[in-house]
């Protein structure tokens, strides 16, 4: 699923690598939910009509928690980020190229 078809199915672009991280770690562990096609758009759906619902979730939780977070004006650093980037090397935000 790419991001235009998680936008159409109501996913921010700027949460489209969480829902695509989502997506893959429901897949690789098999979770029964044969996620293609039909069944993966409704779980898309659910999760962008109420994230809340799926904070707590191991697989959804990181796409829900930063759709709440930037709805209520908590900007997350969405995957990919510069910033989270430079977390991930071990710099804090401002250093070693991590945008502040």
């Amino acid at each position: 699923m790419n991001r235009r078809q998680l936008q159409k199915l109501g996913i921010p672009p700027k949460f489209a690598a969480a829902a695509i991280d989502a997506l893959r770690t429901a897949a690789s562990q098999d979770l029964g939910f044969g996620l293609k096609g039909k069944r993966a758009k409704d779980l898309i759906k659910e999760v962008a009509a109420s994230p809340a619902t799926f904070v707590h979730d191991p697989v959804w939780g990181r796409l829900a928690s930063e759709m709440l977070g930037y709805a209520r004006g908590i900007d997350v650093p969405s995957a990919g980020s510069d910033e989270e980037f430079g977390r991930l090397k071990g710099h804090p935000p401002g250093e070693g190229g991590a945008a502040t």
